[in-house]
């Protein structure tokens, strides 16, 4: 559980998203309008749930071993 001083975090910036999964916050906003990810405001500021950001984690597609690979859209390549 990760925590900030005594604390568990409850959100991340789109920004901590983009370096926590090595992409950009471009990424992470195309993520949104795909509907991957869930956006909210708290303060003014844009926040992504950790409780949303670990679901859409938990549900990413399983690729299996050799030789079937996974694509980009979700199905198996032969």
């Amino acid at each position: 559980m990760q925590t900030t001083d005594q604390f568990t975090k409850l959100f991340y910036s789109v920004a901590e998203i983009a370096m926590i999964t090595g992409s950009t916050t471009a990424m992470i906003y195309k993520m949104r309008e795909r509907g991957e990810l869930v956006f909210r405001k708290f303060g003014g500021k844009t926040v992504i749930l950790k409780s949303d950001f670990d679901a859409y984690i938990a549900n990413l597609q399983v690729c299996p071993a050799e030789p079937q690979v996974c694509n980009r859209r979700g199905s198996r390549a032969a």
